[in-house]
């Protein structure tokens, strides 16, 4: 997951005064399916940045990451990124231009190029027009495939395919 700390083209700042050192807080994130408790009563502050979770098999880590990414909803408790509240809708639409979220398995559109496929979260990242080509090709730069930015996603190879999952949570 990353929070990001600047403004990127097409991002909108972290208000700071209502963020303080925090970037992601929740209280109390509950969250079942059913019966099972996935999580039960997360309290976290964190920092924006780029970080991830460790943990066995079923401990709820993709869970979590999907509530942060804004997937997902609670079940109970509260989480706040960059200051917002995602329950707020201007502000979850906020949160979602500034968030990038890569999950284990993610859908593509085989034949789309890289840099389309970029380009279309740029665009539904609400970035502004005049600004798309430029972070798409410095997305693409970040990952090192530049010399695949016209190439067909169908083409691409599993570890290829992950960087560009890489690149359109950066974009």
């Amino acid at each position: 997951m990353v929070v990001a700390t600047e403004s990127r083209p097409g991002t909108i700042a972290a208000p700071r005064e209502r963020t303080g050192a925090s970037g992601v807080l929740l209280r109390n994130v509950r969250h079942a399916f059913g019966r099972h408790q996935a999580l039960t009563g997360i309290d976290l502050s964190a920092g924006t940045g780029v970080f991830g979770f460790l943990g066995p098999n079923g401990a709820g880590k993709t869970t979590l990451l999907r509530a942060l990414a804004t997937v997902l909803k609670p079940s109970r408790g509260s989480i706040r990124l960059l200051g917002r509240d995602p329950d707020n809708h201007d502000e979850l639409r906020q949160i979602r231009r500034r968030l990038g979220y890569l999950p284990q398995q993610f859908g593509y559109y085989p034949n789309f190029t890289v840099f389309e496929f970029i380009e279309y979260f740029a665009l539904l990242k609400e970035m502004p027009p005049g600004e798309v080509k430029t972070a798409v090709a410095l997305a693409i730069q970040r990952v090192g495939l530049e010399d695949r930015a016209r190439t067909r996603m169908k083409s691409l190879s599993g570890g290829m395919l992950r960087r560009v999952g890489i690149a359109q949570a950066i974009v």
